[in-house]
């Protein structure tokens, strides 16, 4: 699934990743530890690669994983592979 290049990237993050950890998306926070305050897993990780790559039409590699530490270096991660961005 392709989404709009003007979609606002955080608040559609924090859908996910609330789906993902059984979370409300108004209580995730930018700074969020994937690992240490989620406490997600390997399986986890692939989920959200796979979700955030259909969601927002971008690549999230294996070797960006351990760079994508929180919620927010997640959001940037996608917002630098946006056109325009």
């Amino acid at each position: 699934m392709t989404t709009a290049p003007s979609i606002d990237i955080e608040p559609e993050m924090k859908r996910i990743v609330g789906r993902l950890f059984r979370l409300s998306p108004e209580s995730i926070q930018p700074g969020f530890r994937f690992v240490e305050d989620l406490g997600a897993d390997s399986y986890d990780a692939v989920e959200l690669q796979l979700a955030v790559s259909q969601a927002f039409d971008v690549t999230v590699t294996d070797a960006d994983v351990p760079r994508l530490r929180t919620v927010g270096d997640l959001v940037e991660h996608v917002r630098r592979q946006q056109p325009g961005r």
